[in-house]
Order: C-alpha cells, then structure tokens, then sequence
C-alpha cells in the first residue's frame, strides 16, 4: 500500500482503523522525494529489506 498526499493525523488515523479492523497490510510505504521514481520492484527490494531488519531487531 502506497501512500501519497496524506498528512499525519490522517496516516495515523488510517493505519488506526486498519489494525482495528484486522486487515493485514504486508507493505506500506510514503511517496517521498527520494523513492518518487523508483520502479515497483525497487520500492519491493527497499521494504523487504526494511521488513527483514525488523524481524532480526536491527
């Protein structure tokens, strides 16, 4: 899920509702300026990787 033009207390309140209702989302991220052209593989690559050092606690 990729998120765009959406201010914090709605982020917030969105990723609220979204645990509140069980829905299980693998993969969220922020259109920033620095992934606003990668490919959809590479934002793939990049929250696999985020994804992977959280399970191992870095």
């Amino acid at each position: 899920m990729v998120f765009c033009g959406v201010n914090e207390k709605h982020f917030d309140k969105i990723l609220f509702e979204l645990r509140r209702k069980q829905i299980p989302v693998d993969y969220k991220a922020v259109l920033t300026p620095s992934n606003r052209k990668w490919s959809v593989l590479m934002l793939m690559l990049e929250l696999t990787k985020e994804k992977n050092s959280f399970r191992q606690g870095n």
